[in-house]
Order: structure tokens, then sequence, then C-alpha cells
């Protein structure tokens, strides 16, 4: 499997008219915990419609643009915005404050680091 393939978990959202895949991993959870104090914190980022929020998590957890520099996802996160990404980021921190799995599944996590792959987003927070 391809580091790029969509996993049960992972989230889809459209950056630039083109699918970016955001992988749920202990990596993108620490990272904007800490730069948030805390998963909490992060979903009320979400609802308060703050950029710099929506910026971040999209950074912690995206896989499939690892070359697009920070200034370049930015705006790229403003220009897709808030509106449309809202519901996929709240999902994508659903997972992330479940251990990656989405509520009520009964497995262990997503699976994103079985088999090989390092299933890491990209853990920046900010």
């Amino acid at each position: 499997m391809s580091l790029h393939e969509k996993l049960s978990g992972d989230v889809s959202i459209t950056l630039n008219g083109e699918e970016h895949i955001l992988r749920p991993s202990l990596q993108a959870a620490t990272s904007l915990s800490a730069t948030f104090g805390g998963l909490s914190s992060a979903f009320d980022g979400l609802m308060k419609r703050d950029l710099g929020t929506y910026q971040a998590v999209v950074k912690a957890g995206i896989i499939t643009a690892k070359n697009i520099s920070t200034k370049d996802l930015h705006e790229a996160v403003w220009k897709a915005g808030m509106t449309k990404l809202s519901e996929p980021l709240v999902d994508f921190l659903g997972l992330l404050n479940n251990g990656g799995r989405k509520p009520g599944d009964d497995g262990e996590g997503s699976g994103a680091d079985d088999n090989g792959g390092d299933g890491e987003g990209n853990g920046h927070g900010a």
C-alpha cells in the first residue's frame, strides 16, 4: 500500500481543486495538542472560525502535499474557505480525539502505522 492510499480513517479535503488526505496519527494529535493546549482548544478554534486553527489542523494531518510550502498551504486553506473545510476538519479532530478511530469503532487505531507505512501527518502545528 502506498503512503498516499486512502485508509478508512482518513479524511479528504479539496485544496486548489485537488483532493488531499488528512491522516489521523499520534504525531498529528500530539502536535495539535501542544499547539493549542489540548484538542478541545483546537475544536474551539474551528468553531470560532479562526483561520490559523484551520491552517494548523490541515498542516498537521495532510499527507499528500508534503512538498508545499507553509505559506502556500496556508493560502490554499484560506482560498478553500472555512465554510467548506469546517465539517471535514471537525471530523478529523474527532478521529484524533478517539485514537484515530471513528467513535464507536472497536479497533485499536486507524491502522495508519501498520504495514510499514509511516502513517504520519505533517505534524507541524502552525
